[in-house]
């Protein structure tokens, strides 16, 4: 069990909103797991860091992953353009590596997911973000490195 876990390494996956941080944890024993989502009335950047760095300081992860909102064609909306900036913003401030994902259709997934588990859609709302960051830990991993 020990060789198992000195191999596998922690990652954070993040879904940003505007009011809302979706958040997501693979353990060392390679279990992607949603967190408490984190609300807020509006985005501030500062909090946002410290929240961050309270979550790096938890759970000691190796590289944090970013959902980036593109429209289903592949466009840019304002959302992509701001969480692009935050992320980028971030690099600087967080000693960790930040990676992107393209998050189109996450929460489309995770809605479903709710939806299989019989969680009604008015108590989604508490679920929906970190099951979306969840989602973007899942293509994450699956993508070629």
């Amino acid at each position: 069990m020990d060789a198992i876990k000195s191999k596998a390494s922690i990652l954070m996956a993040f879904d940003l909103g505007s009011k809302s941080l979706g958040i997501a944890v693979k353990n060392k024993l390679g279990m992607i797991l949603p967190l408490p989502a984190i609300f807020f009335p509006r985005v501030d950047e500062g909090q946002l860091v410290k929240q961050l760095n309270q979550l790096i300081e938890e759970y000691q992860p190796s590289e944090l992953i970013f959902g980036i909102p593109f429209h289903a064609d592949g466009r840019e909306s304002d959302q992509t353009r701001w969480v692009k900036g935050v992320v980028h913003r971030l690099e600087s401030l967080i000693s960790l590596p930040i990676k992107t994902v393209d998050e189109r259709f996450t929460t489309i997934e995770a809605k479903e997911r709710l939806h299989m588990l019989g969680i009604p859609e008015k108590k989604q709302k508490q679920y929906i973000d970190s099951l979306s960051a969840c989602v973007i830990l899942e293509q994450y991993e699956s993508k070629p490195r």
